[in-house]
């Protein structure tokens, strides 16, 4: 019954980790293509006139 209690705790820690490693990919994915969408909307405001430049 040890062993059994001892595997379970063992399939648990595995389990928790690989579920913490896949969280921290999808963040860093998630933050990366945030990061990216931001510099094209920066990019394209910078293309557009600005101020009375826009009324002519």
């Amino acid at each position: 019954m040890l062993g059994l209690v001892t595997l379970f705790v063992l399939y648990w820690v595995v389990r928790a980790a690989i579920a913490h490693g896949m969280w921290d990919a999808w963040d860093r994915r998630a933050r990366h293509e945030r990061k990216t969408v931001h510099q094209s909307a920066v990019r394209a405001a910078a293309d557009l006139p600005q101020g009375p430049e826009a009324a002519e």
